[in-house]
């Protein structure tokens, strides 16, 4: 995630109500963030507000909208809970991107495992 982003969604420069066009061209300008990319934001966490997001960047995958709500749900409660109670800390400037159905649970449990090899938790 660009430096900077995560404060801009704290200061609310940058929202999960904005219009989803007007918000992808302020990262592509601000951020230099592919359009297209940040026109597929599913949600903004923890608590649909928090400084991480979750980015759908499948091509050709089936039946997605109707696992979207699970995935959300899950990603929410992942920011909040999990990471709190694995690490003791609050995530921050976490940008998960599955690219395939079955990755969706595996790409974040293998992310975790990053941040907390990276920041030695």
């Amino acid at each position: 995630m660009p430096d900077g982003l995560p404060d801009d969604i704290d200061k609310n420069e940058i929202t999960p109500r904005q219009e989803f066009k007007a918000r992808a061209r302020y990262l592509n300008e601000k951020y230099e963030y592919d359009v297209t990319e940040a026109r597929k934001i599913w949600c903004f966490g923890p608590e649909g507000t928090g400084p991480n997001l979750l980015i759908d960047v499948t091509k050709g995958v089936q039946y997605l909208n109707e696992i979207k709500d699970s995935v959300v749900a899950g990603f929410q409660w992942a920011t909040k809970e999990v990471i709190k109670i694995i690490f003791s800390q609050k995530l921050r400037a976490f940008k998960c991107k599955p690219f395939l159905e079955n990755q969706l649970v595996m790409d974040l449990r293998d992310e975790c495992k990053i941040i907390y090899i990276m920041f030695d938790f």
